[in-house]
């Protein structure tokens, strides 16, 4: 190395300057190049070929197959050994934005990564020019994978960033860098000599590359991870910490498989249900009450589940985990219950309470409702008596068929029961006392019972939802018409039900009649609850000042309104 010798020129019909030399391998105590610094020097040949335009580089007599920093980009996705065929797809976006800045991107399976140049220099730890491209890039694919994260956790830049494979190469003037090996570039954005705004085609291509969808995923990833850390249940006989739950004694022991959780609608049917418990006993029944409707986990983001304290008690009541699937015996028998009885009010309401309870089970371990999980306690929502006869009625279709069909109905004392509130102790020693009659257990009928829950309660069948709505208003129509009764879901001789006949024929009730009360009429103008308020005071002829609590009383015994009185004055000052 410290011997040089005489340079020898020679003419050539090309333009071009070849440099030649010898490595004096003695001085280094080598006998040959080893094969990391062959590695190093190849490495360093494709380099020059990719940052350097309209220069043809050659490797030991033959020329790299690189034309320019596309084909350069192109290599290293092709060499990444780590994509396999379950992988999604992913592709390469470039663009050279100006004469000073090539920019590409792909989706990245170990975290964020980068190879990046400034004037011909490998920047091989990125520095604040490869920033200045990211920071565009990550701003607009936040903005995107935020739309379409639905149920995910929340997204931050780094979810973005970590999954980002950035390359750029770019002339600046008068870099800077943080060492002598020049690894990351500390130059700032305003002294670069240029700018480089990524345009609105490389950012629409950016977004089907392929890292949108890798975000998405595992964000739905880490969140189930999460829920299964926070909302875990366990086979433990005894639970703490969960206020107005009433445990079966057997629960979560041997005899765990046997014992039946009841979920009530609310505290008022709690009561009612613990009265019942007098006539099956207490080692096979728990209660446990709801707090109004559970949360449509279908369409919940990733931070409503998780803060969801009714959701988190159901699933350690239960001791479910969302790592299992529950298709099998050994896994149901890892439950602190092996039944859900689901006990609401009969009215349409109710209904939709069960649909959600429904929804969540499915959502989440549809094996269970293949298991024959889930069951109901069905109550009488209208009772008429006269003298010593007495009937009861399981649904408003099957009553007002009976008020049509029956000469005199009207001379017949009715009782609606707004709630299971409504019902006595007696009355619920008399409905567990016929557990055969008011037990109505699910049963699982194939694909059909799947796709009724997701048209009930998934947000993407909003259009088959309208036209599913409009063909049941047509049919019923049509019955009117032709006289004939409407089909009753809950006869005497019923002993299991579908899930898609819950929905088609019971849940669709609610469905109607929450448009009803929540769209104004082209008549009028009002919904049903403000028309019978308008009707009360026209009836009242009041002239003077009354009290609110004292009009819903009166709206309650003159309009037929049949949700309780502290509805009533909730409504009245909302409206």
């Amino acid at each position: 190395m410290g011997t040089s010798g005489k340079a020898k020129v020679t003419s050539s019909s090309s333009d071009f300057t070849k440099v030649t030399f010898k490595p004096d391998l003695a001085k280094f105590k080598m006998t040959h190049l080893d094969s990391d610094t062959v590695a190093l020097m190849t490495r360093r040949a494709y380099d020059i070929a990719g940052c350097t335009k309209g220069v043809a580089v050659h490797l030991n007599g033959t020329r790299l197959p690189v034309k320019g920093f596309k084909d350069y980009v192109e290599l290293y996705v092709k060499g990444d050994q780590s994509q396999t065929e379950e992988e999604m797809p992913r592709k390469v976006v470039y663009d050279a934005v100006n004469p000073r800045w090539e920019v590409a991107v792909t989706a990245s399976n170990h975290g964020f990564q980068q190879a990046s140049f400034v004037n011909s220099i490998a920047t091989t730890k990125g520095g604040t020019h490869v920033n200045y491209i990211v920071d565009q890039l990550v701003s607009k694919l936040l903005e995107a994978a935020k739309k379409k994260n639905k149920g995910g956790m929340d997204l931050k830049p780094f979810h973005i960033k970590g999954h980002l494979w950035v390359f750029v190469n770019c002339l600046v003037e008068n870099p800077t860098f943080d060492s002598q090996t020049k690894e990351t570039m500390t130059l700032k954005v305003k002294s670069f000599g240029s700018t480089c705004p990524l345009s609105e085609k490389f950012i629409k291509q950016a977004l089907s590359c392929g890292v949108v969808e890798r975000v998405l995923s595992w964000a739905r990833v880490k969140s189930q991870d999460k829920l299964a850390q926070k909302q875990k249940g366990s086979k433990q006989n005894k639970l703490r910490g969960i206020p107005k739950l009433d445990d079966a004694n057997d629960a979560g022991g041997r005899n765990s498989h046997e014992c039946t959780l009841i979920l009530t609608e609310g505290d008022s049917a709690k009561t009612l249900a613990v009265s019942g418990l007098g006539v099956v006993g207490r080692d096979h029944y728990g209660v446990f009450p709801l707090r109004g409707k559970l949360l449509n986990v279908r369409e919940a983001s990733h931070n409503q589940l998780m803060n969801n304290e009714e959701i988190t008690n159901i699933v350690k009541i239960l001791g479910l985990h969302y790592t299992k699937k529950y298709t099998d015996g050994p896994e149901l028998r890892s439950l602190r219950y092996g039944k859900l009885l689901i006990m609401t009010d009969q009215d349409q309401d109710g209904s939709h309470i069960k649909g959600l309870i429904i929804n969540f089970l499915h959502h989440n371990w549809p094996g269970l409702l293949r298991q024959s999980f889930i069951q109901q306690f069905i109550t009488p929502i209208v009772k008429v008596s006269k003298g010593s006869r007495a009937i009861s009625f399981f649904s408003l279709p099957e009553f007002e068929q009976w008020k049509c069909s029956t000469e005199g109905a009207h001379t017949w004392k009715v009782k609606y029961y707004k709630g299971l509130g409504t019902s006595t102790g007696k009355e619920a020693k008399e409905y567990f006392s016929d557990m055969e009659r008011h037990r109505i257990p699910f049963k699982y009928s194939g694909a059909n019972d799947d796709d009724a829950i997701l048209l009930a309660f998934s947000k993407k069948c909003v259009e088959r939802r309208k036209e599913w709505l409009t063909q049941w208003l047509e049919h019923r129509r049509e019955q009117r018409d032709q006289g004939l009764d409407e089909s009753l879901l809950y006869a005497e001789q019923m002993d299991h039900i579908s899930y898609s006949d819950f929905v088609n024929k019971e849940l669709i009730l609610f469905s109607n009649m929450d448009n009803e009360r929540s769209i104004p009429s082209s008549v009028d103008g009002l919904k049903p609850g403000q028309r019978k308020v308008l009707f009360t005071c026209f009836k009242r002829n009041d002239k003077r000042e009354i009290k609110v609590a004292q009009l819903a009383g009166s709206v309650a015994e003159h309009s037929a309104y049949h949700h309780g009185e502290v509805c009533r004055v909730i409504y009245m000052y909302l409206y």
